[in-house]
């Protein structure tokens, strides 16, 4: 499994308002895969879950905005701007993938 098999070229760009060939976007893509991959313990196992899929996919579409807006994932003062928040939002989604209890039968 890669980044291209949780949120495709096509999404990416439609999330970012950008170009669809725009090559910038697959690699995001998989930074943001490779990120969520290497920080979250058993995460090929809770990919068999459809429930961690979703909530993956919007991280990664976050994370791919983010990084794709600011050409990086830092946001400004804490409270202060959407930017932030929008990164804190992804926070929480990433803290639920990382310890949360994900099965193959969740819907």
């Amino acid at each position: 499994m890669n980044g291209l098999d949780i949120v495709t070229s096509r999404e990416a760009a439609d999330w970012v308002r950008a170009d669809y060939n725009d090559p910038v976007l697959e690699e995001l893509i998989q930074v943001s895969y490779d990120y969520a991959s290497g920080a979250i313990d058993g995460f090929d196992e809770k990919t068999k879950s459809a429930k961690f899929k979703r909530k993956l996919k919007l991280f990664m579409q976050n994370a791919i905005v983010s990084m794709y807006d600011d050409r990086g994932m830092i946001g400004g003062a804490a409270g202060e701007s959407k930017e932030h928040k929008v990164k804190f939002i992804n926070q929480s989604i990433f803290i639920q993938l990382q310890y949360g209890t994900y099965a193959e039968t969740d819907l």
